[in-house]
Protein backbone atom coordinates (compact mmCIF):
# COMPACT_ATOMS: atom_id res chain seq x y z
CA UNK A 1 0.00 0.00 0.00
CA UNK A 2 2.69 2.40 0.74
CA UNK A 3 4.74 1.75 -2.33
CA UNK A 4 1.14 2.64 -4.61
CA UNK A 5 1.07 5.40 -2.47
CA UNK A 6 4.31 6.58 -3.18
CA UNK A 7 4.15 5.83 -7.07
CA UNK A 8 0.89 7.85 -6.88
CA UNK A 9 2.62 10.77 -5.51
CA UNK A 10 5.25 10.32 -7.91
CA UNK A 11 3.59 10.31 -11.00
CA UNK A 12 1.13 13.65 -10.24
CA UNK A 13 4.18 15.30 -9.45
CA UNK A 14 5.35 14.54 -12.70
CA UNK A 15 2.54 15.57 -14.18
CA UNK A 16 2.22 18.92 -12.53
CA UNK A 17 5.99 19.73 -13.71
CA UNK A 18 5.85 18.49 -17.11
CA UNK A 19 2.43 21.40 -17.12
CA UNK A 20 5.11 24.07 -16.29
CA UNK A 21 5.32 25.87 -19.58
CA UNK A 22 6.83 29.33 -20.39
CA UNK A 23 4.42 32.15 -19.50
CA UNK A 24 4.52 36.01 -20.27
CA UNK A 25 4.51 38.64 -17.19
CA UNK A 26 1.30 40.47 -16.27
CA UNK A 27 0.68 43.40 -18.42
CA UNK A 28 1.16 46.74 -16.47
CA UNK A 29 3.38 46.65 -13.22
CA UNK A 30 5.38 48.57 -11.41
CA UNK A 31 8.18 47.73 -9.22
CA UNK A 32 12.03 48.32 -8.00
CA UNK A 33 14.78 46.58 -9.51
CA UNK A 34 17.55 45.96 -8.09
CA UNK A 35 20.84 45.02 -10.30
CA UNK A 36 24.71 43.99 -10.27
CA UNK A 37 26.24 43.75 -13.62
CA UNK A 38 29.56 43.23 -14.25
CA UNK A 39 31.97 43.35 -17.23
CA UNK A 40 35.51 42.19 -17.81
CA UNK A 41 36.96 42.82 -21.48
CA UNK A 42 40.21 41.08 -23.85
CA UNK A 43 42.56 43.24 -21.97
CA UNK A 44 41.31 42.21 -18.48
CA UNK A 45 40.03 45.68 -17.66
CA UNK A 46 36.88 45.18 -14.95
CA UNK A 47 33.81 46.90 -14.14
CA UNK A 48 31.10 46.33 -11.37
CA UNK A 49 28.00 48.69 -11.11
CA UNK A 50 25.30 48.53 -8.44
CA UNK A 51 21.87 50.07 -9.74
CA UNK A 52 17.97 50.75 -8.69
CA UNK A 53 15.39 51.56 -11.12
CA UNK A 54 11.67 52.28 -10.08
CA UNK A 55 10.07 51.13 -12.83
CA UNK A 56 6.71 51.28 -14.91
CA UNK A 57 5.97 48.71 -17.74
CA UNK A 58 3.22 48.68 -19.77
CA UNK A 59 3.21 45.69 -22.03
CA UNK A 60 -0.32 46.61 -23.58
CA UNK A 61 1.06 49.80 -24.94
CA UNK A 62 4.81 48.44 -25.29
CA UNK A 63 6.54 51.35 -23.09
CA UNK A 64 8.37 51.33 -20.11
CA UNK A 65 9.36 54.22 -17.75
CA UNK A 66 12.49 54.28 -15.32
CA UNK A 67 14.37 56.40 -12.83
CA UNK A 68 17.55 54.72 -12.29
CA UNK A 69 20.29 55.42 -10.11
CA UNK A 70 23.71 53.45 -11.22
CA UNK A 71 26.97 53.30 -9.22
CA UNK A 72 30.10 52.11 -10.93
CA UNK A 73 33.32 52.29 -8.15
CA UNK A 74 33.32 55.85 -6.89
CA UNK A 75 30.50 57.25 -10.09
CA UNK A 76 27.06 57.47 -9.12
CA UNK A 77 25.27 58.54 -11.77
CA UNK A 78 21.17 59.48 -11.88
CA UNK A 79 18.88 59.21 -15.00
CA UNK A 80 15.52 59.06 -16.44
CA UNK A 81 14.61 56.68 -19.65
CA UNK A 82 11.27 56.16 -21.53
CA UNK A 83 11.09 53.63 -24.31
CA UNK A 84 7.88 54.15 -26.41
CA UNK A 85 8.56 50.13 -28.41
CA UNK A 86 5.38 51.70 -30.75
CA UNK A 87 7.19 54.69 -31.90
CA UNK A 88 10.76 52.62 -31.78
CA UNK A 89 12.30 55.66 -29.82
CA UNK A 90 13.70 56.14 -26.33
CA UNK A 91 14.74 58.89 -24.50
CA UNK A 92 17.32 59.67 -21.60
CA UNK A 93 16.91 62.67 -19.73
CA UNK A 94 20.60 63.37 -17.78
CA UNK A 95 21.30 65.88 -15.98
CA UNK A 96 18.26 67.78 -18.22
CA UNK A 97 19.79 66.66 -20.84
CA UNK A 98 17.67 65.25 -23.23
CA UNK A 99 18.80 62.47 -25.66
CA UNK A 100 16.67 60.74 -28.60
CA UNK A 101 17.70 57.35 -29.69
CA UNK A 102 16.04 54.31 -32.06
CA UNK A 103 14.96 51.28 -30.16
CA UNK A 104 14.87 47.47 -31.14
CA UNK A 105 11.31 46.17 -31.86
CA UNK A 106 9.31 45.01 -28.81
CA UNK A 107 10.01 41.55 -30.00
CA UNK A 108 7.72 39.35 -26.99
CA UNK A 109 9.66 41.31 -24.17
CA UNK A 110 7.35 40.64 -22.04
CA UNK A 111 7.35 36.70 -22.23
CA UNK A 112 9.56 34.19 -22.09
CA UNK A 113 10.37 32.53 -25.55
CA UNK A 114 8.49 29.75 -26.11
CA UNK A 115 11.47 27.09 -26.67
CA UNK A 116 12.66 27.91 -22.96
CA UNK A 117 13.74 25.20 -20.95
CA UNK A 118 12.41 24.24 -17.58
CA UNK A 119 14.35 23.48 -15.04
CA UNK A 120 13.21 23.52 -11.55
CA UNK A 121 10.18 24.64 -9.09
CA UNK A 122 10.66 25.16 -5.94
CA UNK A 123 9.17 27.59 -3.10
CA UNK A 124 10.49 31.11 -1.49
CA UNK A 125 9.42 32.04 1.96
CA UNK A 126 8.74 30.93 5.05
CA UNK A 127 4.58 30.99 6.42
CA UNK A 128 3.66 32.49 2.94
CA UNK A 129 5.85 30.80 0.92
CA UNK A 130 5.38 30.87 -2.77
CA UNK A 131 5.59 27.97 -6.00
CA UNK A 132 8.48 29.68 -8.39
CA UNK A 133 9.58 28.28 -11.32
CA UNK A 134 13.03 28.50 -13.19
CA UNK A 135 13.21 28.64 -17.21
CA UNK A 136 16.68 28.72 -19.37
CA UNK A 137 17.21 29.52 -22.76
CA UNK A 138 20.09 31.31 -24.94
CA UNK A 139 20.06 34.90 -26.74
CA UNK A 140 22.84 34.74 -29.08
CA UNK A 141 25.62 34.29 -27.00
CA UNK A 142 24.46 35.10 -23.57
CA UNK A 143 22.94 32.31 -21.54
CA UNK A 144 19.84 33.05 -19.31
CA UNK A 145 18.04 31.84 -16.09
CA UNK A 146 14.80 33.43 -15.18
CA UNK A 147 12.62 32.96 -11.95
CA UNK A 148 8.94 33.87 -12.05
CA UNK A 149 5.70 32.61 -9.41
CA UNK A 150 3.68 29.70 -10.72
CA UNK A 151 0.60 31.32 -10.68
CA UNK A 152 0.97 34.56 -12.35
CA UNK A 153 4.19 34.31 -13.68
CA UNK A 154 5.43 37.72 -11.97
CA UNK A 155 9.08 38.28 -12.74
CA UNK A 156 11.39 37.77 -9.20
CA UNK A 157 15.13 37.11 -10.71
CA UNK A 158 16.96 37.22 -13.94
CA UNK A 159 20.72 36.07 -14.47
CA UNK A 160 22.47 35.85 -17.49
CA UNK A 161 25.62 35.58 -18.76
CA UNK A 162 27.82 35.98 -22.30
CA UNK A 163 29.51 37.79 -24.34
CA UNK A 164 28.19 41.50 -25.92
CA UNK A 165 30.53 43.28 -28.60
CA UNK A 166 33.95 41.37 -27.27
CA UNK A 167 32.91 41.89 -23.15
CA UNK A 168 32.28 39.30 -21.12
CA UNK A 169 29.07 40.22 -19.06
CA UNK A 170 27.25 39.04 -15.99
CA UNK A 171 24.08 40.76 -14.91
CA UNK A 172 21.83 39.60 -11.84
CA UNK A 173 18.52 41.46 -11.19
CA UNK A 174 15.59 41.07 -8.83
CA UNK A 175 11.99 42.51 -8.75
CA UNK A 176 10.67 43.56 -5.44
CA UNK A 177 7.85 45.44 -4.19
CA UNK A 178 5.90 45.21 -7.51
CA UNK A 179 2.63 46.20 -7.72
CA UNK A 180 -0.06 45.35 -10.60
CA UNK A 181 -1.15 47.93 -12.72
CA UNK A 182 -0.08 52.01 -13.33
CA UNK A 183 -0.62 54.45 -11.11
CA UNK A 184 -0.12 57.58 -13.20
CA UNK A 185 -0.08 56.91 -16.68
CA UNK A 186 1.23 60.74 -17.72
CA UNK A 187 4.75 59.04 -16.99
CA UNK A 188 4.55 57.77 -20.62
CA UNK A 189 4.60 61.30 -21.92
CA UNK A 190 7.25 62.51 -23.84
CA UNK A 191 8.43 65.31 -21.15
CA UNK A 192 8.80 68.80 -22.98
CA UNK A 193 12.56 68.90 -22.83
CA UNK A 194 12.94 65.88 -24.88
CA UNK A 195 10.54 66.95 -27.89
CA UNK A 196 13.64 68.60 -29.80
CA UNK A 197 16.07 66.28 -28.34
CA UNK A 198 18.83 64.77 -31.04
CA UNK A 199 18.43 61.43 -32.91
CA UNK A 200 21.61 59.66 -32.19
CA UNK A 201 22.78 56.12 -33.31
CA UNK A 202 23.90 52.81 -31.31
CA UNK A 203 27.45 54.03 -31.22
CA UNK A 204 27.20 57.22 -29.43
CA UNK A 205 23.86 56.20 -27.10
CA UNK A 206 26.27 53.39 -25.81
CA UNK A 207 28.87 55.75 -24.87
CA UNK A 208 26.20 58.29 -22.97
CA UNK A 209 24.33 55.13 -20.72
CA UNK A 210 25.68 53.53 -18.09
CA UNK A 211 27.02 49.92 -17.72
CA UNK A 212 23.89 48.34 -16.07
CA UNK A 213 21.20 49.82 -18.27
CA UNK A 214 23.34 49.39 -21.43
CA UNK A 215 23.49 45.34 -20.74
CA UNK A 216 19.69 45.33 -19.43
CA UNK A 217 18.96 47.08 -22.88
CA UNK A 218 21.47 44.72 -25.38
CA UNK A 219 19.97 41.80 -23.33
CA UNK A 220 16.41 43.14 -23.62
CA UNK A 221 15.86 42.69 -20.08
CA UNK A 222 12.96 44.57 -17.95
Amino acid sequence: MFLRILLSVFALTSVVQCQIKPCCYPDQWEAVEGILAGSMNDEGDTAITNAYIQIAYDAKEQRVYGEETATTGSLTKQYTFLQLYNESVQYTIVNKTCTRSKLAPWNNQNCIPANASFVSQYRLGLNQSIMVSDFSYNTGTVSNVVTVTNDMCVPVVTQRTGNINGVEVMLSAGVQGITAGIKDPSVFNVPDICKSGKVIDDKEMKKSWTFAREVKHKLGFH
